[in-house]
């Protein structure tokens, strides 16, 4: 993919006064942010991708704060990407088009249109009107989401930043289905339909508590092997859903395994190999985190299980 970049932006004051951490860490948010500016943050990879340290990403990210907006589901939006590379969108623009529907579809269109102190005032009376809600006689407000019996009304503030009330299994109260649907498709490691895959997953939520089902696709996105190659072997969403995968064992994928590039000078083999081997060694760092993810999700399924019959 190409994109503009500022060549000025070495002797820019503010990008010159960062530190070389900073200064990698932004080009490579510019770089790997879709075409909207939104950047789905990830410590691992970026540190693996530019050589930075956890703790200089971590001080990075606190120095380029200034640069974007940061939502609770851990993702940035880039608030000037937009503007530098398309200039003012407009809907009579057939190219502008499609980026003036990602940002609906993602919900910052009106964060791109009006700005941030009008956004943010906009969620202060939100949380105004929760309260008075709260306040009232208990009646069901008009903007209730309605949820299925069996859910108790949990939700899934940790994930995806909703208010933090929880219930007995310690799991957030009241959630939107459609958005975490939409999450649950998002983690899903193959993309093959999101519509009928949205539906499948809403009708799963019959059968398994959202928010458990949040964390179980989560991490079986991070034990599977995602390479090219082996993502054809990997169900489609709708499967995955219909087939009830998630009551599985958890799936173990072998590390990827080395293919020598002829592409490449014969030089280089050396170099292709320590590539390798730091594939290899974040591949294992990923399953571990995935099999502590699937099982501590696993044992809570269980639990809402015992409590059911």
């Amino acid at each position: 993919m190409k994109r503009f970049t500022e060549t000025n932006k070495w002797t820019d004051s503010w990008f010159s006064e960062l530190n070389s951490s900073s200064k990698l860490l932004w080009v490579y948010m510019c770089d790997k942010c879709d075409c909207i500016g939104m950047y789905d943050i990830s410590k691992r990879v970026a540190c693996f991708e530019t050589g930075i340290s956890e703790s200089q990403h971590d001080k990075a990210m606190k120095e380029l704060e200034s640069r974007f907006v940061a939502f609770k589901n851990g993702k940035l939006f880039l608030k000037k990407f937009i503007e530098f590379q398309y200039g003012t969108l407009n809907e009579s623009c057939k190219p502008h088009q499609k980026y003036m529907k990602e940002l609906k579809k993602q919900r910052v269109w009106e964060l791109y249109t009006k700005g941030m102190d009008t956004l943010q005032e906009k969620e202060e009376e939100k949380e105004v009107d929760k309260e008075v809600d709260k306040e009232g006689d208990g009646s069901e407000g008009e903007g209730t989401k309605k949820v299925p019996k069996n859910h108790d009304q949990s939700g899934v503030q940790d994930d995806l930043g909703l208010p933090p009330e929880l219930d007995r299994y310690g799991l957030p109260m009241k959630y939107d289905l459609d958005e975490v649907a939409r999450e649950i498709y998002a983690e899903y490691p193959r993309k093959d339909g999101i519509t009928e895959a949205v539906k499948k997953i809403k009708k799963a939520f019959d059968k398994i508590h959202p928010i458990v089902l949040y964390r179980i696709v989560r991490a079986y996105g991070m034990l599977v092997d995602q390479s090219e190659e082996r993502k054809q072997f990997i169900p489609q969403c709708t499967t995955w859903m219909n087939q009830c995968k998630w009551e599985a064992d958890a799936p173990i994928a072998n590390p990827p395994k080395y293919v020598y590039d002829p592409a490449y000078e014969a030089g280089d083999e050396m170099w292709q190999i320590e590539q390798h081997k730091q594939r290899v060694q974040q591949f294992r760092v990923d399953r571990e985190d995935g099999l502590k993810a699937w099982n501590e999700a696993k044992a809570l399924l269980e639990r809402m299980h015992d409590d059911a019959r």
